[in-house]
């Protein structure tokens, strides 16, 4: 059992700059690890009026505290420190601001600046985003490429150890060479399927995990699937299985050299329900499919017994890149969705 260290409990009310990460104080307390503590004290010397809040039980857990004149918010585990955020208390520069000009979401309020910063990745500059009528958490990375979405990160890891035991058993159990479904993919070349005979169906490459706006959490999980591309899977807080990514891809393949997968195998009814959906919403009516879509832009992805949808649509300019992906499970619930758009 790992030696804790037991902290003064303070009611002190968490202050307004630490809102946007809403998951901070959900669940206060008054006793973590102590390499915990030592992480956090070893690298910010200086922090007062350290709050600490479990994010993972007995996994991950974040620290809220000032240090010259900021509020902070640290993530760790008990390793090492996962991510941090700087809240600035202002809006963005001009130069961030005019990284959104020509964009179709440059009218938006910007509220709550702050710097994310992800050990081995360049900084974030990330706002609160309200946008006609809905609030988004705004991303512009080191390239000015902006990202939008109504889920918030909580954390980011590269350790599965970091993750519910049900999200940790589901993808053990499938960390196993798998050669009686290499064997059965119909069109794959034979001295690929024996290339592939030894791989893990799933390696763990990395994870996600999301505050979503009703303060449910959501995990995003990568694994390498028999070591030939990253795809993700989505769990909700239950650590449910509710969405997956083109396993099945592999299925209409024959060699390695071309990994699209050609034409969408969405059915012309599903094509022709989500194209209405779009073209009804007031934030995707500019965003188009093609009339033969492939399956990078829709896509039914299968694996096992679960089913679901992805659509990447695009919105036509020559000034800008802009599109959306949607995500949906096999009832047509929306999963997922983010924004990405940056000037040419």
């Amino acid at each position: 059992m790992k030696k804790r260290i037991l902290l003064a409990m303070i009611t002190v009310v968490l202050v307004q700059a630490c809102t946007a990460t809403k998951e901070a104080m959900i669940n206060p307390v008054d006793q973590v690890p102590v390499s915990v503590v030592e992480s956090i004290k070893a690298k910010y010397p200086g922090a007062s009026d350290i709050k600490y809040s479990v994010l993972e039980t007995d996994k991950v857990y974040q620290a809220n505290f000032r240090l010259d004149g900021n509020e902070l918010a640290v993530v760790t585990n008990t390793n090492q420190i996962l991510n941090t955020t700087k809240y600035l208390g202002r809006t963005f520069s001009d130069s961030l601001r005019n990284k959104m000009s020509g964009l179709g979401i440059e009218s938006g309020a910007l509220s709550n600046y702050r710097v994310l910063e992800v050990p081995g990745q360049s900084v974030r500059h990330v706002a609160d985003y309200s946008l006609r009528g809905s609030n988004y958490s705004l991303t512009i990375d080191a390239t000015g490429m902006i990202d939008m979405a109504s889920r918030q990160v909580s954390f980011e890891t590269r350790s599965v150890a970091d993750l519910p035991e049900k999200i940790q058993a589901f993808i053990s159990a499938r960390s196993k060479a798998n050669y009686e479904y290499i064997s059965k993919l119909p069109l794959l070349q034979q001295e690929l399927k024996d290339y592939l005979k030894d791989k893990q169906e799933f390696v763990f490459t990395s994870s996600t995990a999301y505050l979503l706006p009703d303060n449910s959490k959501q995990y995003q999980v990568y694994v390498k699937f028999y070591g030939i591309t990253d795809l993700p899977l989505i769990f909700d807080e239950n650590s449910n299985l509710i969405w997956i990514g083109s396993f099945n891809r592999l299925e209409s393949l024959t060699n390695f050299d071309d990994l699209t997968g050609g034409l969408s195998n969405v059915s012309q009814q599903d094509l022709n329900y989500f194209a209405d959906q779009f073209k009804a919403s007031s934030e995707l009516k500019d965003y188009q499919l093609d009339v033969r879509p492939s399956s990078s832009q829709a896509a039914l992805n299968v694996y096992e017994n679960h089913t679901g949808y992805q659509f990447h649509i695009s919105k036509p300019s020559v000034n800008s890149t802009e599109s959306w992906v949607l995500r949906y499970d096999s009832k047509r619930k929306l999963i997922d969705s983010y924004y990405s758009g940056q000037q040419r």
